[in-house]
Protein backbone atom coordinates (compact mmCIF):
# COMPACT_ATOMS: atom_id res chain seq x y z
CA UNK A 1 0.00 0.00 0.00
CA UNK A 2 2.73 2.37 0.98
CA UNK A 3 4.67 1.33 -2.11
CA UNK A 4 1.79 2.26 -4.33
CA UNK A 5 1.60 5.71 -2.84
CA UNK A 6 5.23 6.25 -3.54
CA UNK A 7 4.82 5.17 -7.15
CA UNK A 8 1.85 7.47 -7.57
CA UNK A 9 3.84 10.29 -6.07
CA UNK A 10 6.74 9.62 -8.43
CA UNK A 11 4.38 9.51 -11.44
CA UNK A 12 2.74 12.73 -10.40
CA UNK A 13 6.12 14.36 -9.98
CA UNK A 14 7.23 13.09 -13.38
CA UNK A 15 4.15 14.56 -15.05
CA UNK A 16 4.68 17.81 -13.30
CA UNK A 17 8.29 17.95 -14.41
CA UNK A 18 7.23 17.14 -17.98
CA UNK A 19 4.64 19.86 -17.89
CA UNK A 20 7.16 22.33 -16.62
CA UNK A 21 9.57 21.35 -19.41
CA UNK A 22 6.92 21.79 -22.11
CA UNK A 23 6.00 25.17 -20.71
CA UNK A 24 9.63 26.22 -20.71
CA UNK A 25 10.03 25.18 -24.39
CA UNK A 26 6.92 27.17 -25.31
CA UNK A 27 8.33 30.22 -23.63
CA UNK A 28 11.68 29.88 -25.44
CA UNK A 29 9.94 29.41 -28.78
CA UNK A 30 7.94 32.53 -28.28
CA UNK A 31 11.12 34.47 -27.49
CA UNK A 32 13.08 33.29 -30.53
CA UNK A 33 10.32 33.86 -33.13
CA UNK A 34 11.67 36.63 -35.35
CA UNK A 35 9.52 39.63 -35.60
CA UNK A 36 9.34 41.50 -38.85
CA UNK A 37 10.60 44.94 -38.46
CA UNK A 38 9.27 47.41 -40.91
CA UNK A 39 11.56 50.25 -41.74
CA UNK A 40 9.87 53.27 -43.04
CA UNK A 41 11.46 54.35 -46.25
CA UNK A 42 12.35 58.00 -46.09
CA UNK A 43 13.13 59.91 -49.26
CA UNK A 44 16.67 61.09 -49.26
CA UNK A 45 17.06 64.73 -48.67
CA UNK A 46 18.02 66.59 -51.82
CA UNK A 47 21.58 67.52 -51.77
CA UNK A 48 22.16 71.25 -52.16
CA UNK A 49 23.95 72.15 -55.34
CA UNK A 50 27.30 73.70 -54.79
CA UNK A 51 27.35 77.42 -55.22
CA UNK A 52 29.02 78.48 -58.43
CA UNK A 53 31.03 81.63 -58.45
CA UNK A 54 29.92 83.81 -61.42
CA UNK A 55 32.62 84.46 -63.99
CA UNK A 56 34.04 87.94 -63.73
CA UNK A 57 32.63 90.36 -66.27
CA UNK A 58 34.92 91.46 -69.03
CA UNK A 59 36.26 94.89 -68.47
CA UNK A 60 34.82 97.22 -71.07
CA UNK A 61 36.65 100.29 -72.18
CA UNK A 62 34.55 103.22 -73.23
CA UNK A 63 36.20 104.08 -76.53
CA UNK A 64 34.83 107.37 -77.81
CA UNK A 65 33.27 107.12 -81.23
CA UNK A 66 34.92 109.11 -83.94
CA UNK A 67 32.65 111.88 -85.09
CA UNK A 68 33.08 114.31 -87.92
CA UNK A 69 32.02 117.81 -87.18
CA UNK A 70 30.46 119.45 -90.16
CA UNK A 71 30.98 123.15 -90.44
CA UNK A 72 27.90 125.21 -89.85
CA UNK A 73 26.43 126.30 -93.10
CA UNK A 74 25.48 129.68 -91.67
CA UNK A 75 28.92 130.47 -90.27
CA UNK A 76 30.44 133.10 -92.55
CA UNK A 77 34.18 133.66 -92.73
CA UNK A 78 35.56 136.75 -94.44
CA UNK A 79 39.14 136.73 -95.70
CA UNK A 80 41.03 139.48 -97.51
CA UNK A 81 43.82 138.61 -99.93
CA UNK A 82 46.63 140.67 -101.40
CA UNK A 83 47.03 139.45 -104.96
CA UNK A 84 50.02 141.19 -106.51
CA UNK A 85 48.96 144.58 -105.17
CA UNK A 86 45.24 144.01 -105.72
CA UNK A 87 43.00 143.43 -102.72
CA UNK A 88 40.16 140.94 -103.04
CA UNK A 89 37.66 140.00 -100.37
CA UNK A 90 36.22 136.49 -100.12
CA UNK A 91 33.20 135.77 -97.93
CA UNK A 92 32.95 132.03 -97.33
CA UNK A 93 29.52 130.66 -96.46
CA UNK A 94 29.48 126.84 -96.57
CA UNK A 95 29.54 125.72 -100.19
CA UNK A 96 29.22 129.29 -101.50
CA UNK A 97 31.79 132.07 -101.56
CA UNK A 98 31.29 135.67 -102.63
CA UNK A 99 34.41 137.20 -104.15
CA UNK A 100 34.69 140.97 -104.33
CA UNK A 101 37.30 142.58 -106.55
CA UNK A 102 37.58 146.01 -108.14
CA UNK A 103 35.06 145.06 -110.83
CA UNK A 104 32.26 143.79 -108.64
CA UNK A 105 30.95 140.86 -106.60
CA UNK A 106 30.98 137.32 -107.95
CA UNK A 107 29.36 134.17 -106.55
CA UNK A 108 31.58 131.08 -106.55
CA UNK A 109 30.76 127.48 -105.68
CA UNK A 110 32.95 124.93 -103.93
CA UNK A 111 34.76 122.47 -106.19
CA UNK A 112 36.91 119.38 -105.67
CA UNK A 113 40.59 119.99 -105.01
CA UNK A 114 43.54 117.77 -104.07
CA UNK A 115 44.24 120.08 -101.13
CA UNK A 116 42.96 123.31 -99.67
CA UNK A 117 39.65 124.97 -100.53
CA UNK A 118 38.71 125.71 -104.13
CA UNK A 119 35.81 127.92 -105.18
CA UNK A 120 35.07 128.71 -108.81
CA UNK A 121 32.39 129.83 -111.26
CA UNK A 122 31.49 129.08 -114.86
CA UNK A 123 33.48 132.06 -116.15
CA UNK A 124 36.83 130.72 -114.94
CA UNK A 125 37.07 133.00 -111.92
CA UNK A 126 38.37 131.08 -108.90
CA UNK A 127 40.15 131.33 -105.57
CA UNK A 128 42.15 128.34 -104.29
CA UNK A 129 43.37 128.82 -100.73
CA UNK A 130 45.70 126.62 -98.71
CA UNK A 131 46.98 127.78 -95.36
CA UNK A 132 48.10 131.41 -95.60
CA UNK A 133 48.51 131.35 -99.38
CA UNK A 134 46.08 131.33 -102.28
CA UNK A 135 45.91 131.32 -106.06
CA UNK A 136 43.50 133.81 -107.63
CA UNK A 137 42.60 132.86 -111.21
CA UNK A 138 41.01 135.46 -113.43
CA UNK A 139 41.00 135.78 -117.21
CA UNK A 140 42.91 132.52 -117.51
CA UNK A 141 45.81 133.80 -115.40
CA UNK A 142 46.95 132.57 -111.99
CA UNK A 143 47.93 135.25 -109.46
CA UNK A 144 49.65 134.41 -106.18
CA UNK A 145 47.97 135.86 -103.09
CA UNK A 146 48.69 136.30 -99.39
CA UNK A 147 46.18 136.64 -96.60
CA UNK A 148 45.87 140.23 -95.34
CA UNK A 149 45.58 140.52 -91.58
CA UNK A 150 42.45 142.11 -90.23
CA UNK A 151 42.70 145.88 -90.04
CA UNK A 152 45.48 146.15 -92.63
CA UNK A 153 45.25 146.96 -96.30
CA UNK A 154 47.19 145.33 -99.07
CA UNK A 155 50.20 147.38 -100.04
CA UNK A 156 50.82 147.61 -103.75
CA UNK A 157 54.17 146.58 -105.06
CA UNK A 158 56.45 149.56 -104.63
CA UNK A 159 57.85 149.47 -108.15
CA UNK A 160 58.59 152.96 -109.49
CA UNK A 161 57.26 154.24 -112.79
CA UNK A 162 60.06 153.84 -115.33
CA UNK A 163 58.52 155.46 -118.44
CA UNK A 164 55.48 157.51 -119.40
CA UNK A 165 54.22 157.54 -123.01
CA UNK A 166 51.32 159.45 -124.55
CA UNK A 167 49.69 158.13 -127.71
CA UNK A 168 47.60 160.17 -130.09
CA UNK A 169 44.39 158.15 -130.08
CA UNK A 170 40.90 159.70 -130.17
CA UNK A 171 42.42 162.41 -128.14
CA UNK A 172 45.21 161.05 -126.04
CA UNK A 173 45.96 158.03 -123.92
CA UNK A 174 48.74 157.98 -121.36
CA UNK A 175 50.69 154.83 -120.60
CA UNK A 176 52.83 154.54 -117.47
CA UNK A 177 55.21 151.60 -117.56
CA UNK A 178 55.86 150.28 -114.06
CA UNK A 179 58.83 147.97 -114.08
CA UNK A 180 58.88 145.39 -116.85
CA UNK A 181 55.52 143.69 -116.32
CA UNK A 182 52.94 146.39 -115.61
CA UNK A 183 51.40 149.19 -117.67
CA UNK A 184 48.93 151.69 -116.25
CA UNK A 185 46.78 153.17 -119.00
CA UNK A 186 44.69 156.34 -118.68
CA UNK A 187 42.31 156.48 -121.63
CA UNK A 188 40.69 159.40 -123.40
CA UNK A 189 37.79 159.46 -120.91
CA UNK A 190 40.13 159.70 -117.93
CA UNK A 191 39.59 156.12 -116.73
CA UNK A 192 42.66 154.22 -115.59
CA UNK A 193 43.38 150.52 -116.16
CA UNK A 194 46.18 148.43 -114.72
CA UNK A 195 47.42 145.90 -117.26
CA UNK A 196 49.85 143.01 -116.86
CA UNK A 197 52.34 141.79 -119.42
CA UNK A 198 51.26 138.73 -121.37
CA UNK A 199 52.78 136.61 -124.12
CA UNK A 200 52.73 138.00 -127.66
CA UNK A 201 54.10 136.83 -131.00
CA UNK A 202 55.80 140.21 -131.41
CA UNK A 203 56.01 143.55 -129.65
CA UNK A 204 54.75 144.18 -126.10
CA UNK A 205 51.33 143.06 -124.98
CA UNK A 206 49.54 144.02 -121.74
CA UNK A 207 46.02 143.08 -120.61
CA UNK A 208 43.72 142.71 -117.61
CA UNK A 209 40.95 140.29 -116.68
CA UNK A 210 38.23 142.50 -118.20
CA UNK A 211 39.47 142.33 -121.77
CA UNK A 212 41.25 145.69 -121.77
CA UNK A 213 44.56 145.37 -123.60
CA UNK A 214 47.43 147.32 -125.11
CA UNK A 215 49.57 145.92 -127.91
CA UNK A 216 52.60 147.98 -128.87
CA UNK A 217 55.02 147.31 -131.71
CA UNK A 218 57.59 150.02 -132.34
CA UNK A 219 55.64 153.29 -132.71
CA UNK A 220 52.33 151.67 -133.53
CA UNK A 221 49.80 149.70 -131.57
CA UNK A 222 46.23 148.82 -130.70
CA UNK A 223 44.36 149.77 -127.56
CA UNK A 224 41.28 147.58 -126.89
CA UNK A 225 38.55 148.56 -124.43
CA UNK A 226 34.94 147.36 -124.18
CA UNK A 227 35.52 145.13 -127.21
CA UNK A 228 36.55 148.02 -129.48
CA UNK A 229 40.04 148.22 -131.03
CA UNK A 230 41.62 151.67 -131.32
CA UNK A 231 44.71 151.81 -133.52
CA UNK A 232 47.35 154.48 -132.98
CA UNK A 233 50.47 155.56 -134.83
CA UNK A 234 53.12 158.06 -133.90
CA UNK A 235 54.13 158.66 -130.33
CA UNK A 236 53.05 162.12 -129.30
CA UNK A 237 54.95 162.40 -126.04
CA UNK A 238 57.55 160.28 -124.32
CA UNK A 239 59.08 160.90 -120.95
CA UNK A 240 61.60 158.59 -119.37
CA UNK A 241 61.85 158.62 -115.61
CA UNK A 242 65.13 157.66 -114.03
CA UNK A 243 65.03 155.64 -110.87
CA UNK A 244 66.31 157.57 -107.92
Amino acid sequence: MKKNKILLAISALTLEISALGFAAQSNDASKTTPTKTTTSKTAPKPTSKPKTTPAPKKATTNTPKATTTKPKTNSKVVTNFNCNGQTIKVEYDGEIAKLTNKDGVYTLKVAKAASGALYTNSKGLSIHSSGKDAIYTVGGKDISCDIVKAGTAAKPTATPVTKVVEYNLKGKIKVEFIGQNTARVTDFSGKTYTLKRAKAASGEYFENENGVSLHIKADEGVFTVKGVDYSFGKINFTKKIKNR
